[in-house]
């Protein structure tokens, strides 16, 4: 009688705290769906005051908008705005919903991927981006506007487009796994945010001249490598801990960027952007 009793208790103990740990998974997974929303709301703004003031302002631009760069824009601003739709209906949990509108996300990456590649082989033939925005931080304080070739040869475009596909087809592979999936289109989306930070920076140099330099050029490529691990911070102010792909997903991009870094400078990828030019 009295080892009924005591299994009884232990048992009831046992779900007890089966309960409460339940409890408390479900408010940290509650506490962590506005989070996601906020990072779109943010990305979708950061894109806004980025690309705004050239578009707005057309003084310093190399060229109007090409038909290319005009489907590109509205391309990308589908996408964030698909983004900030599937985490807001997530965070309200209409997951069903979710699902279905996560179907049109592999498409329009794929599109959105396509027109930026366009975009850039367009730019290298060019010789410059039609803002005038990208490259005018690496040049001299007051000097001349570094030409595409003279910076990266487009090879930062190519590679920051293939890593956004890649993490994006990860992440709908993983859309049955809600923590990976998650964590891996959040990286995803911050990993656009270093361009409309360049943009910015850029307009910010034709403003005032003397701002240019290598450090100014840092402080967006500084900026976006910082932005990457916003899951990580998130994690670790609600879980305890960083997930793992919130740390080492975002050091394998700032890895991939590094190895951007030296490639662009050799010779091999100056003979490939010389024959696409000339293609």
């Amino acid at each position: 009688m009295l080892t009924t009793k005591r299994s009884r208790a232990s048992t009831g103990q046992t779900e007890a705290v089966h309960t409460a740990l339940q409890s408390m998974e479900s408010a940290r997974v509650r506490a962590g769906r506005p989070f996601y929303v906020a990072t779109a709301a943010f990305v979708i703004l950061l894109s806004v005051v980025g690309f705004g003031p050239s578009l707005v302002d057309g003084s310093m631009r190399n060229g109007p908008p090409s038909s290319v760069v005009i489907v590109h824009g509205l391309v990308g601003s589908a996408w964030l705005l698909l983004f900030l739709a599937q985490t807001t209906l997530a965070a309200t949990g209409r997951l069903s919903m979710h699902r279905r509108l996560g179907a049109a996300a592999p498409a329009l990456a794929i599109t959105l991927i396509w027109l930026t590649f366009q975009m850039t082989i367009e730019m290298i033939r060019r010789g410059h981006d039609l803002s005038g925005d990208l490259f005018r931080p690496a040049g001299p304080p007051g000097g001349p506007v570094p030409s595409v070739a003279e910076v990266d040869g487009g090879l930062g475009a190519f590679v920051s487009s293939l890593n956004f596909g890649i993490l994006v087809v990860a992440g709908w592979w993983n859309r049955r796994r809600p923590e990976i999936h998650k964590r891996l289109m959040l990286v995803a989306l911050l990993s656009l945010a270093g361009v409309p930070l360049l943009h910015l920076a850029g307009y910010a140099v034709g403003r005032w001249p003397d701002l240019s330099g290598p450090p100014v050029m840092a402080i967006p490529l500084v900026g976006g490598n910082l932005l990457l691990f916003a899951g990580a911070v998130h994690d670790k102010v609600t879980r305890g801990r960083a997930h793992p792909i919130s740390v080492w997903v975002p050091l394998a991009l700032i890895a991939m960027s590094m190895l951007v870094f030296v490639v662009m400078g050799s010779a091999a990828w100056h003979q490939f952007t010389a024959w696409l030019a000339s293609s």
